[in-house]
């Protein structure tokens, strides 16, 4: 898709050229420094966040095509600059400038250094090749497109060894798109069986079910932590090891950041305006918070009807979640007890919906001395202490309730930040919930 952008595009204006570039004037040596002058001023904009300077190079239908080949508007991307979602370290090599005419330009470069950084996490160190359209507006050369892609090769030989490149999937997985018939927004299934899962009619073994939020990056996570440890007791097919089915939900958007918007809707139990102006601003999608009553529905209406009708399950349910997905593992244990009967509770993050899921929970004790299920909450030792609290506070009003046949387990693990302590966070949970047998017994 990537290729077929930069091939129409390219194709276009040497079009143009052809037919109407010979009447114009010649190149000149002076134009071409400016192009290059502005377009290094314009890298320089977006790596200090220089709003008002990015603003006035960038056309007003300015679009970016991301490597993944998504396309971003001017609100869109500086957007993500200005709030500082999306980050540079960014220096460019020797800049090339072909002329169409005098009004229009068409730049290549490729990277010294190109490291991007989203929401504080690096996503990108190596060097790109970028495809910048300028044009000249009101008498100022302005960027109206630009690409930039990295290489893209089926193989390369190197001291006379090929390596071929071929695209790797999670094996025994497949994937499901569908938009809800309930709240009208997409979303995307990440399946993976057991390994010994068989199609054929004749095999009538059920699998418990483990669902993930944020699948787009956390499920493949959770599949290969729960490959590991239950190779761990002698092979896959070790009959010690412990097999059930595992569903990511996510959606059909990449790279995985640009779930952003559609995740702090969906997990968020309490609208707040300020935290959807916000969101507009930075990703230019008009969704508000506070949709997590919907979603529970589609999660309770929808996905699990799906993944019961096709697969062959058992009526045991689990659920984990992490930061604001915790949130929402929280929500559904008081809204909708009898869907799930494990709950993963990974650093937390009420966020602004602290004290509603706090009395929620206080409500819901009023009415319900017995609560059979498994609880695992955990974080990092280096989370904010918003977070810190979240957990805390959680863990203490269930203990203060005495549930009859409530199980609550907690780890905080030395060291480790919002980020860094998940994949700890999501083998510790697969144990404590007895998804995997324990490989060593933890006193927490």
């Amino acid at each position: 898709m990537k290729a077929y952008y930069l091939f129409v595009f390219l194709a276009l204006w040497n079009s143009l050229s052809a037919q109407k570039v010979k009447g114009l004037k010649t190149d000149t040596a002076a134009q071409k420094a400016l192009i290059i002058k502005t377009e290094r001023e314009r890298i320089r904009s977006l790596v200090a966040a220089n709003m008002p300077i990015a603003q006035q190079l960038h056309a007003d239908d300015f679009q970016l095509i991301t490597p993944t080949g998504n396309p971003l508007s001017k609100e869109q991307y500086l957007g993500m600059i200005g709030s500082k979602y999306l980050q540079y370290n960014w220096e460019p090599g020797d800049i090339t400038v072909k002329m169409y005419g005098d009004d229009a330009a068409v730049i290549r470069y490729t990277d010294k250094i190109f490291q991007v950084t989203v929401n504080g996490n690096l996503v990108n160190d190596g060097r790109f090749t970028h495809t910048d359209l300028y044009e000249k507006r009101q008498g100022k050369w302005q960027a109206v497109w630009s690409q930039a892609s990295g290489q893209n090769i089926s193989s390369l030989v190197m001291n006379g060894v090929t390596f071929v490149k071929k695209d790797y999937t999670l094996t025994n997985t497949q994937q499901y798109d569908f938009t809800s018939g309930i709240n009208a927004k997409s979303y995307r299934l990440f399946v993976a069986l057991p390994p010994n899962y068989k199609a054929a009619s004749d095999d009538t073994t059920r699998y418990n079910v483990l669902y993930v939020l944020d699948g787009n990056d956390e499920w493949p996570l959770v599949v290969e932590s729960h490959r590991v440890l239950r190779t761990a007791f002698g092979g896959m097919n070790n009959p010690e090891g412990r097999d059930f089915i595992i569903v990511g939900i996510g959606y059909p958007v990449i790279p995985y950041w640009n779930t952003t918007p559609y995740r702090t809707s969906d997990y968020t139990p309490v609208q707040d305006a300020g935290e959807d102006s916000v969101l507009t601003s930075a990703f230019g999608v008009n969704l508000t918070t506070g949709g997590a009553p919907q979603f529970l529905q589609v999660v309770k209406n929808e996905i699990i009807h799906f993944v019961e009708h096709n697969f062959r399950t058992t009526n045991d349910r689990g659920i984990i979640g992490h930061s604001f997905g915790a949130g929402f593992v929280a929500y559904s244990l008081f809204e909708e007890p009898e869907l799930f009967s494990r709950y993963g509770m990974l650093s937390p993050n009420f966020f602004r919906d602290t004290n509603f899921l706090l009395n929620l929970e206080s409500r819901f004790a009023k009415s319900h001395a017995e609560l059979n299920k498994q609880i695992f909450v955990a974080r990092g030792s280096r989370e904010t202490s918003a977070i810190t609290n979240s957990s805390s506070q959680m863990i203490d009003s269930l203990n203060r309730h005495y549930y009859k046949g409530l199980a609550v387990q907690s780890a905080v693990f030395p060291d480790e930040m919002h980020f860094s302590v998940l994949p700890a966070e999501i083998s510790r949970a697969l144990q404590s919930l007895n998804y995997d047998l324990r490989v060593v017994q933890h006193k927490n």
